[in-house]
């Protein structure tokens, strides 16, 4: 199994507890891939600094996500999606900002934000040693 796909799943289980209550529209046929699931693939190949479709299939290659969706449905669905995504992205910043006190505004002082900034590396990494993210 590659990181990819442990990376995927992580994600995926953070959404489900944290995003699940976001509606998408209906579908007349049911996708084997679900929106939420397809979400957290998009984020998960960010997350990885995946930049291209090609290298993200190539790492698909022989898992099981590959027989779930092909590269034309991804783009097409992932661009449908967008305002579904950037309710989601809205969501985990705001469960991200909860648990600190980050600002964001760019006229503060930047050594504090830059403190802050690490004080929430800090907690990610502490959470990846426990294999929480």
């Amino acid at each position: 199994m590659n990181n990819l796909i442990q990376n995927y799943r992580i994600i995926l289980k953070e959404l489900v507890s944290t995003c699940q209550n976001i509606k998408t529209s209906v579908k007349i046929r049911t996708p084997k891939l679900s929106d939420l699931e397809l979400v957290a693939l998009n984020i998960t190949s960010e997350y990885m600094s995946i930049s291209s479709e090609l290298q993200l299939f190539r790492c698909l290659k022989g898992t099981e996500l590959e027989q779930r969706i092909e590269r034309s449905v991804y783009n097409k669905r992932k661009r449908a999606l967008f305002s579904y995504i950037e309710k989601i992205r809205i969501c985990l910043s705001g469960k991200f900002s909860d648990f600190t006190n980050v600002s964001l505004d760019p006229l503060s002082d930047f050594g504090s934000n830059t403190r802050k900034l690490n004080e929430v590396m800090l907690v990610f990494s502490h959470w990846n040693r426990q294999g929480d993210i």
